[in-house]
């Protein structure tokens, strides 16, 4: 149980959509917001045979990584329908998920949930060129050392290890984040 996250109560109004007003009350009032983005991906890590050839660890955390995200599409779901203009039962409401919008831009551990965050508060009053502005920035974050151009190259199976590694650790936004600040490290 996570009772200052507001992912938990997510998935309880996905559950049971009749209690969804009493848990967008508490969940206005939850300091975070966690998927736990990596969990999985740590579990697997850390059952993968050490002598499993590297570009078929690569295939798997593929596998994972695409598993882990479509996890939390359910409770975002229920999240985007109650907070969906028109769909402000209440004043109360709009004001919860304009402060719901505010912790999952704040918190989230994956793009996602920033990004629903974001769409949330555009719809509870942020303005279209903010949105604008925090979209195209979260957008314009590296999402992975990946080499294109020689996926199974053993320096990009590497670097996606390494990804994988910090993933596991700090989440898909922790990625994304040393990411950028390589970037504008690199830009120096």
């Amino acid at each position: 149980m996570d009772p200052d996250n507001i992912a938990f109560q997510l998935w309880q109004i996905a559950a049971e959509p009749q209690r969804s007003e009493r848990l967008f009350a508490r969940m206005a009032q939850a300091g975070r917001f966690r998927m736990y983005d990596g969990s999985l991906l740590a579990t697997v890590q850390a059952a993968m045979p050490a002598d499993l050839l590297p570009y078929i660890q690569q295939e798997i955390w593929v596998v994972v990584l695409g598993v882990e995200a479509a996890q939390s599409y359910p409770a975002f779901q229920s999240l985007t329908n109650h907070c969906r203009p028109g769909k402000h039962a209440t004043p109360d409401r709009a004001v919860a998920c304009h402060d719901i919008a505010q912790t999952l831009i704040a918190t989230s551990d994956s793009l996602l949930g920033e990004l629903i965050g974001l769409r949330i508060a555009l719809w509870t009053g942020m303005p279209q060129s903010e949105f604008d502005a925090r979209r195209a920035a979260l957008h314009s974050i590296p999402p992975s050392p990946w080499d294109e151009g020689q996926p199974r190259s053993c320096a990009s199976i590497e670097r996606f290890k390494a990804q994988v590694e910090l993933r596991a650790r700090e989440g898909e936004m922790g990625v994304r984040r040393a990411a950028a600040a390589a970037a504008s490290q690199a830009q120096r």
